[in-house]
């Protein structure tokens, strides 16, 4: 993982002016996309759905289904959830935060407006350990994730340490919107659609940033692939089910590009991309953390 300084947040300014120097249409592609709302309405009626179809099975073919298919939309809404935090859905920052409950209702875990606050500080203070990164392993991540075993538990629980690691961060009054709204969709899938369905969404929302293909995106996109490189792409097939969030270096590069745009980014600098090292399979990383590296904590 990268180093303890703010090494990070001048490698992508610097890389930022260089680009935009270079390529100054580059400026077309920032701002928002409001047909995401659309794509985030279609996404929740499907992971709702497919949950409602699929209760008739038994338990355990329900958490098989929500691993080999309910994570990989959940995961879909965890990317435009971030699109969201940087404003990047409406012009209005209350209309992105909104429309950010909105596709955190079937994840069942309430974390959107928490995610948002703490992922500007990460994009702000890339690297730096114990707060100032508050989406940076810790001290405690490190002293835990020491074994196989140990980083298959973190990868699993990551997320909802996350959200609670929040070292004296107070709950705004949106993510206590956040938790009230989820507390409301949960009870009321639960009590009207049956605990299968809520199993279907819940162990979707949680199999999508833990141990899965898609989930181990969060370990990948800081991974020191090569020194001085505090952030890493991923260009395989898995973005074209995850919204293009593989293009990771392009994001902290010029964070105000939506991700329908990310791809057209990179094409159009590709000189300033190509050198750098990338992580070549989501799926590739997995194998390798869950059989061969007891390399941890996630990200």
């Amino acid at each position: 993982l990268m180093s303890s300084t703010k090494y990070g947040v001048r490698w992508h300014s610097e890389r930022r002016k260089q680009l935009l120097e270079r390529y100054p249409e580059a400026r077309t592609l920032m701002g928002p996309n409001p047909w995401t709302a659309l794509v985030v309405v279609a996404l929740v009626a499907l992971e709702v759905g497919l949950a409602v179809a699929f209760s008739a099975l038994p338990w355990w073919a329900i958490v098989l289904l929500s691993y080999a298919v309910g994570a990989f939309i959940a995961h879909a809404l965890g990317v435009l959830i971030h699109d969201a935090a940087h404003d990047l859905i409406f012009r209005k920052p209350w209309a992105n935060k909104l429309i950010a409950i909105f596709a955190n209702l079937p994840l069942i875990f309430p974390a959107a407006i928490d995610f948002r606050e703490k992922h500007l500080l990460h994009h702000a203070h890339l690297g730096e350990p114990d707060g100032a990164d508050s989406q940076a392993p810790g001290a405690w991540d490190f002293r835990f994730a020491t074994t196989r075993l140990r980083t298959y538990v973190w990868h699993v629980i990551g997320p909802m340490v996350v959200t609670f690691n929040s070292r004296g961060h107070k709950l705004s009054a949106w993510a206590w919107l956040n938790i009230a709204a989820n507390a409301v969709a949960g009870a009321a899938v639960f009590l009207l659609l049956g605990w299968k369905v809520f199993l279907f969404l819940g162990a979707s929302g949680l199999m999508a940033f833990a141990h899965h293909p898609v989930g181990v995106r969060r370990y990948a996109e800081h991974l020191t692939v090569k020194p001085g490189q505090p952030t890493a792409s991923y260009y395989g097939p898995l973005n074209w089910v995850s919204f293009d969030v593989g293009y990771h270096v392009e994001h902290h590069d010029v964070p105000n590009v939506p991700w329908n745009r990310a791809r057209k980014l990179h094409l159009m600098a590709k000189e300033l991309y190509e050198p750098l090292a990338h992580v070549h399979s989501w799926t590739g990383l997995l194998w390798e953390l869950t059989f061969h590296k007891s390399e941890g904590p996630a990200r």
